[in-house]
């Protein structure tokens, strides 16, 4: 994501976009992973797997959209809302993945434990 910022921000120079790719693969680096299992632990909370979905969906994605802009506001990036564009565009289907893939996951583990029992 850092990259695709550095072009977003390219045009206003090599420095500007530096400092907006530096930030957003900064916040890449050491919120991401943290947002990740947040979403993982939010598609195991709830009963329905509709209901889990759409929760472990939208609101990581919502706080991960609101940090990103966050970040772009602070001084050094010159298109914070085009820099958070790509976040917005890819946000919501790649933490439906990750529920999805740890709702999976988490199901074929308790039909394996069935078989075994």
């Amino acid at each position: 994501m850092g990259l695709v910022v550095y072009f977003i921000n390219a045009e206003c120079g090599w420095n500007l976009a530096l400092v907006a790719a530096l930030k957003q693969a900064a916040y890449t680096l050491i919120f991401g992973g943290l947002i990740i299992k947040f979403s993982e632990n939010l598609s195991l909370k709830f009963q329905s797997s509709a209901r889990a979905f759409i929760i472990a969906t939208i609101i990581p994605s919502l706080i991960t959209i609101v940090a990103v802009y966050f970040v772009h506001l602070l001084k050094g990036t010159p298109k914070p809302l085009d820099s958070t564009i790509p976040t917005v565009i890819l946000s919501f289907p790649g933490f439906f993945f990750v529920s999805y893939r740890k709702r999976t996951q988490m199901i074929k583990e308790q039909l394996e434990e069935k078989i075994v029992n």
